[in-house]
């Protein structure tokens, strides 16, 4: 058992420059596994030929968007910031 006065172990993120971090490989995977999903219902609506399987893969589209997004953001998230020396002012 942890001592209340004991600090919290860190998240497991690496902030070494080329190895990405559990979040940012986190993000990469969903990317992936988005554009494998997209291709996989373009190939399954053009050989059925229905429109349902081509409109969910537009909307796994979407979410691939949302995806980059998420991994830009963890990306600048990880960086250090952008204002330190006002942070460390304040404190």
């Amino acid at each position: 058992m942890r001592s209340v006065d004991a600090p919290a172990q860190p998240a497991a993120q690496s902030t070494t420059p080329g190895r990405p971090g559990v979040k940012t490989r986190a993000a990469g995977l969903s990317i992936a596994s988005n554009a494998t999903l997209i291709v996989l219902k373009i190939a399954a609506g053009a050989v059925t030929g229905s429109i349902a399987i081509l409109t969910e893969a537009v909307h796994s589209g979407i979410d691939l968007l949302a995806s980059v997004v998420a991994f830009y953001s963890v990306r600048k998230a990880d960086g250090p910031p952008e204002y330190a020396g006002v942070l460390a002012a304040q404190q």
